[in-house]
């Protein structure tokens, strides 16, 4: 029984089981993108495989293949990919097995059979049901048009290996294992070469083509590059065109948990957002100077995104006036202003006027702090000196008085000279004497204040001498 299938509208989701996207093969980038668009025609609720029929120039459309020769292409292709092979680790991954990826196919030119259109014709591989076929766990899914633009292989590859690790965020491998999945074991035994050909143009080609962006960092064993660490997260940069063209009626059908109505699994962090916020504008802000992805990709390694987009903005400011570049090379200078960090300067600047900005701010704070606590404790011996004098019997009054004006007629410094001396021509009636009393008796009644002070302070959270020294230093 034959599958007619029709791609118009349909979202196509691509899955496969965990063993499959860690195994090893090669093949050019268009037969990657056609096998993917195979997969991604197996149903969900599929318990074997079909022979599917799908016409050629509904390929053309969905993958934007034009050329003058495109249907000679596609046909050479599709025969290609029925040389390919796949290799799987047995269950003990002791050993490798090879498997077809495709079991038979047939490519029919309009007007051939009856034909009234060009069509391709396939199926898999009864071998390949486990890794295809009613995937309950360890098994991964991305949507088709995350890599059906891609130029390479083994971007879409990595792809795959990231997508399986996204919820994860990091996915680490050593450098022998990876080649090996991207069949490449051979090639690239100095890992410079394997990170400028394959690292670097896989990581422009996901920011620039698919949901996800990653940075990476490597260890050494010795001094030979051993392993590599992807740091994955969630492309939010990614260009509008590459997105989502709308949900397809029939896709939802087969794959009810791709709906774009429920919240990704993978959602970002406000944090991870920010993020890729500013690695957005880092790119989009280099590439107005002329300064390359891959590029300033390099110069990103080690250096902080904030700092080079200071460089970037700093380098077209000096060397851009009026909407034109009044050098030459502005792309350049903008590398020369990131390597040399010309903006270390204003930073440093903005640095010590921020430090000053908080330390006048926290001074202000501990004025303000302390003139509450000692408010607040004023409050509370007022309260607790007149409860206490309240409670004292007349007699004890009276002693009070007698031992403060003894006190200050024998030359206590409690007041002045000036006051001294009123106190002594006209007594209990000298102006000001009565609240010098009520601070003595205060005094002499309650605990130290500045045992108060400390206590309340820190009730506070602070360190009163601390606020002491502050204020201090703000009323200057």
């Amino acid at each position: 029984m034959v599958n007619i299938v029709s791609l118009s509208d349909k979202k196509l989701i691509v899955t496969q089981s965990r063993e499959m996207i860690q195994s090893s093969y090669l093949m050019t980038a268009e037969e990657k993108i056609l096998l993917s668009l195979f997969v991604g025609l197996i149903r969900k609720d599929d318990t074997d495989f079909d022979w599917y029929r799908i016409s050629a120039n509904e390929i053309r459309k969905k993958l934007n293949w034009e050329s003058k020769n495109f249907y000679e292409r596609i046909k050479e292709v599709t025969f290609r990919l029925f040389e390919r092979k796949i290799y799987l680790q047995d269950k003990d991954a002791m050993s490798w097995e090879a498997y077809r990826w495709v079991a038979a196919c047939r490519y029919v030119a309009q007007g051939e059979k009856g034909a009234k259109e060009s069509y391709i014709e396939f199926s898999f591989p009864v071998v390949l049901r486990p890794f295809l076929l009613q995937l309950k766990e360890k098994f991964a899914s991305y949507e088709f048009t995350n890599i059906s633009s891609m130029g390479s292989f083994h971007a879409i590859r990595i792809y795959e290996m990231l997508n399986d690790y996204r919820g994860v965020g990091k996915y680490k491998v050593a450098i022998d294992d990876l080649k090996k999945r991207l069949g490449i074991e051979d090639k690239y035994p100095n890992f410079a070469d394997f990170s400028r050909r394959v690292i670097a143009v896989s990581q422009d080609e996901l920011l620039k083509k698919s949901d996800l962006a990653f940075d990476f960092t490597t260890e050494k064993t010795g001094r030979a590059v051993t392993s590599i660490t992807f740091h994955i997260r969630d492309n939010i940069a990614r260009p509008a065109a590459q997105k989502s063209r709308g949900k397809s009626a029939l896709a939802m059908e087969h794959f009810p948990e791709v709906d774009e109505a429920q919240p990704s699994l993978f959602a970002e962090s406000e944090e991870d957002k920010k993020y890729a916020e500013l690695m957005r504008r880092v790119y989009d802000e280099a590439e107005k100077s002329g300064v390359a992805p891959v590029k300033i990709k390099a110069l990103m390694e080690g250096r902080n995104p904030s700092h080079v987009l200071e460089n970037i903005e700093l380098a077209r400011k000096r060397f851009y006036k009026d909407g034109k570049a009044e050098v030459v090379n502005l792309g350049g200078l903008t590398v020369s202003a990131i390597i040399d960090d010309y903006a270390a300067i204003d930073r440093d600047n903005r640095k010590v006027a921020e430090d000053r900005k908080a330390q006048e701010k926290k001074k202000a704070y501990a004025a303000d702090l302390l003139e509450r606590i000692k408010s607040e404790v004023r409050s509370r011996r007022i309260a607790a000196h007149n409860t206490i004098w309240d409670s004292l019997s007349e007699q004890e009054k009276e002693a009070f008085r007698s031992d403060f004006a003894e006190a200050i007629l024998s030359g206590s410094d409690i007041v002045g000279e000036r006051t001294r001396t009123a106190f002594g021509e006209t007594g209990w009636k000298t102006i000001g004497i009565t609240p010098i009393f009520t601070a003595y008796t205060r005094k002499a009644l309650l605990p130290p204040e500045i045992d108060e002070l400390r206590e309340t302070a820190k009730q506070h959270g602070a360190d009163y001498d601390e606020l002491q020294e502050l204020a201090g230093e703000a009323a200057r």
